[in-house]
């Protein structure tokens, strides 16, 4: 599972630069930093059918997830 840089989730990294937990930010994240183009993440549905939210591995939703690459 490539999801950490280095000891940090993802999502961490993420919110510690002010980033949302998006698949938007996430492909922010990947444009702007060479070090993520190999990461993937994985994204739990929210409230409305296309808000998805970045998770840890740990919490993603076995019944309904995405894979954001």
């Amino acid at each position: 599972m490539v999801q950490r840089k280095g000891k940090i989730e993802v999502r961490d990294y993420m919110l510690a630069k002010g980033l949302n937990p998006s698949p938007l930010d996430f492909y922010k994240l990947v444009s702007n930093d060479r070090v993520f183009q190999d990461f993937f993440c994985y994204c739990n549905r929210k409230d409305e059918f296309y808000d998805f939210e970045v998770v840890p591995f740990s919490e993603k939703d076995e019944s309904e997830y995405v894979t954001v690459s």
